[in-house]
């Protein structure tokens, strides 16, 4: 898949990726990141308010990340970059 970058005064502000037949059905959608100091304490915190953990925390490329979700199932991704993409 491709990757877009979105970039705002020469900064990362965004990406998008072409969805493939590799994604199944998975429709076009939005998903919000948020920058954290440490994706294992964030877990922890979004866990002790009583909402949930879809994906527990993983490895990627550049650092860690995790997706959370409220009980209406809104979600979005907690991420801490353990080193900064071009």
């Amino acid at each position: 898949s491709k990757y877009y970058l979105v970039k705002n005064n020469g900064k990362d502000n965004g990406r998008l990726i072409q969805l493939t037949k590799e994604w199944s059905d998975i429709p076009s959608h939005w998903v919000v990141y948020f920058s954290v100091a440490d994706v294992h304490l964030s877990v922890d915190r979004v866990t002790s308010l009583d909402d949930s953990i879809p994906q527990p925390p993983f490895d990627i490329t550049v650092g860690h990340m995790a997706l959370a979700a409220d009980p209406q199932s809104a979600s979005l991704f907690m991420i801490t970059l353990t080193q900064h993409s071009d």
